[in-house]
């Protein structure tokens, strides 16, 4: 099942990398590697441009993903260095015109709140949102909430007072 993730970037990036093969990188720090060893071909992604648009404005997939050691955009060929080695590739699914992106962009009170980590998986409900919103069709796992791999949801009908809790984290702890 592909993941969704929200991808954060300015307005000038995202449109620099729209003409330019829609590739995206970001920089190499302990959770920012985390979460892109998490990252898989066939995983979605919420386009989400910054200020002063503040909202998602399509959809993609990712192709590949990779890492860089050569600089590629203006900032990194200008310094000649590498800023933002791990990198992947994207198709888009859907799009709004650059025109359109202020007026016509998803946004809500919770993804404003979270958009301050440029990259992280989001709950299935918020692309179920956004898909609507552009119109385009329901995706069947889009409905569940997804979680990175390895990671899953409680049970329900699990119970968790706060005795199994202390239970659960000692159990851990000892793993």
């Amino acid at each position: 099942m592909s993941q969704y993730w929200l991808v954060v970037g300015s307005e000038t990036n995202w449109k620099y990398n729209l003409e330019h093969g829609n590739l995206w990188g970001l920089k190499e720090f302990r959770e920012m590697v985390s979460l892109w060893n998490l990252l898989e071909e066939g995983d979605k992604m919420l386009l989400y441009v910054s200020s002063p648009i503040c909202g998602i404005v399509g959809i993609g997939t990712v192709t590949t993903k990779f890492r860089q050691t050569n600089p590629l955009w203006p900032e990194e060929t200008s310094k000649g260095i590498v800023i933002w080695p791990l990198r992947f590739e994207f198709d888009v699914e859907y799009c709004l015109p650059p025109s359109s992106w202020k007026d016509r962009n998803y946004s809500s009170q919770d993804i404003r709140l979270i958009t301050r980590m440029v990259f992280q998986c989001v709950p299935g409900r918020v692309a179920v949102a956004v898909r609507q919103h552009f119109g385009l069709k329901a995706e069947p796992e889009a409905a569940r909430d997804t979680f990175p791999v390895g990671m899953t949801s409680v049970p329900s009908g699990t119970d968790l007072d706060h005795e199994s809790i202390k239970q659960k984290l000692h159990e851990i702890g000892r793993i």
